[in-house]
């Protein structure tokens, strides 16, 4: 089955895990309005097409799983005003592709798990500024430049970083 618009009218809803159940069809915009949301689980699907832009409306979440799908394209600009999120995981989706800095304003974030997906921009400065424990996984991508000072800066809370197969330049890592 899909997962259905009518999910969008359940306003209360705090915590929807919907990971693991062959779920097909594309990422209803009616989520967007289930603005009490602090966890989405929809990982280990078989969803495909976009990340939905409405999603913004978003503040709560604070644990965002969208792994193991068919998911494709950029980045919607408006997750970048999701800014409780701490956890993000969005690996192995192999056509999520472009830019990551909507991520950079998110200060909460500490896990980002990006592995195996087509993403091409340089890690942006600014990810990763605040102070706090960092696991970070941008294998299997297309990254380019350099890595961003502040994971060098927090190389202690640094508790786990992934870089390998991308393209980054000779001194990524200073």
């Amino acid at each position: 089955g899909s997962i259905p618009d009518s999910l969008g009218s359940l306003t209360s809803l705090e915590y929807l895990d919907l990971h693991g159940n062959n779920l097909k069809g594309t990422l209803p915009q009616s989520l967007g309005q289930l603005t009490n949301l602090t966890a989405m689980a929809l990982g280990k699907n078989n969803i495909q097409g976009p990340l939905p832009s409405g999603w913004g409306n978003l503040s709560k979440l604070r644990i965002l799983d969208l792994s193991y799908n068919k998911l494709e394209g950029p980045l919607p600009t408006s997750f970048s005003l999701l800014s409780n999120l701490e956890h993000i995981t969005l690996q192995h989706n192999k056509d999520l592709n472009g830019s990551i800095s909507a991520f950079e304003p998110l200060d909460n974030l500490s896990t980002l798990l990006l592995y195996s997906n087509n993403f091409s921009s340089t890690i942006p400065a600014g990810l990763f500024s605040k102070f706090g424990p960092i696991f970070a996984d941008f294998g299997h991508n297309h990254f380019t430049g350099s890595l961003p000072e502040t994971l060098s800066k927090y190389a202690q809370n640094t508790s786990y970083l992934a870089i390998m197969r991308n393209n980054f330049g000779a001194d990524a890592v200073d």
